[in-house]
């Protein structure tokens, strides 16, 4: 993910003030996003790592490396990352004329699903990647 100098600056910045045990800072970057099996990190060349095989080797699908994630599981951490650090909000693409609604968060980038307690919380949209909308069909097309 190409990032501005600006916004490189600050998580340059963030991480060199976390808990010196923060995985995060091992790598060089900011938590942006901690989940069963999700642990994504943005670094300051822009590249996001999700830390989860590193940290969990016992992990079913752990080979014990960390990986760079694809786009799709990038703005997820951006939108869930802006959440402590308000400023990454400035790297959430604006959405485009003509996009649509994502159908199964109805546009709002998070899905309501319920814990094994029963209760209700909610879950980034993996279908939109927590954007809230989808480019439209003639878009994709071209």
């Amino acid at each position: 993910m190409n990032i501005p100098e600006s916004i490189a600056e600050l998580v340059e910045q963030a991480w060199q003030d976390l808990p010196s045990d923060n995985p995060a800072r091992a790598h060089h970057g900011i938590p942006l996003l901690l989940t069963l099996g999700a642990m994504l990190v943005l670094r300051s060349d822009g590249v996001i790592l999700d830390l989860w095989p590193e940290y969990e080797p016992g992990w079913p699908t752990s080979d014990g490396k960390s990986r760079i994630v694809s786009s799709e599981e990038g703005w997820i951490g951006i939108v869930a990352g802006s959440e402590a650090y308000p400023w990454l909000a400035d790297l959430i693409p604006l959405r485009p004329t003509g996009a649509i609604d994502c159908d199964k968060c109805e546009g709002r980038g998070r899905v309501p699903v319920t814990d094994w307690r029963g209760e209700t919380v909610t879950m980034y949209c993996g279908d939109c990647s927590a954007l809230g909308w989808r480019p439209s069909a003639k878009a994709v097309q071209q």
